[in-house]
């Protein structure tokens, strides 16, 4: 069997300070018809691929080079903004132990929830979509870091709750993509 890789996001500067920065937060609404995937963040700059809480959001210009890959295992649902507040993190020096400022309260989430959304950033923010990736039941091994090679769907992504794995394939084609920088791998074993 080949090798695979659970797919994380990269380890944020400032700890859950940079954790909300780069990947936001999401809010899976349940309405009439399918659920809408609201997406609650900063802006402009958005990152090509985060990971929201074991959501997987992409940007459209990433979602395009995903589906010219023949990488097998997702589809793409689409998204909207929920709420964007103007901030320049990205900017910020990474060399330190602490963030440029912090929320008032002190809590992570409030740079977004805490502050006003800014709907003269919506034009300047792109389209975002977000991975889609059937659950594998009993895939992963609960408590331990391995899966059941019998349960795999033999896709280049699978997943269980909010375990990503990813082939061999597709941890090299994202290590050379523009998201390389935002994604972290860890070797995971089939049982």
């Amino acid at each position: 069997m080949s090798k695979f890789f659970a797919m994380e996001s990269v380890r944020s500067p400032w700890g859950d300070y940079g954790d909300i920065l780069l990947n936001g937060l999401v809010e899976a609404t349940e309405c009439v018809g399918p659920p809408i995937i609201r997406i609650l963040r900063t802006g402009p700059y958005v990152p090509p691929m985060t990971q929201p809480f074991g959501f997987i959001i992409v940007t459209d210009e990433f979602r395009r080079d995903l589906e010219r890959s023949q990488l097998t295992g997702f589809d793409f649902e689409q998204t909207q903004y929920g709420k964007v507040v103007r901030l320049d993190w990205q900017t910020w020096s990474t060399d330190t132990n602490e963030p440029m400022s912090y929320p008032e309260t002190g809590e992570p989430e409030d740079y977004i929830l805490g502050c006003p959304h800014d709907p003269t950033l919506l034009a300047q923010m792109p389209r975002l979509w977000a991975l889609a990736v059937r659950p594998t039941p009993e895939l992963q091994v609960q408590g331990t870091h391995s899966f059941r090679a019998d349960r795999h769907p033999g896709t280049d992504i699978a997943r269980e709750h909010t375990l990503h794995l990813v082939s061999e394939r597709m941890k090299v084609w994202l290590e050379r993509s523009s998201a390389a920088r935002w994604i972290a791998f860890r070797s995971i074993r089939p049982r």
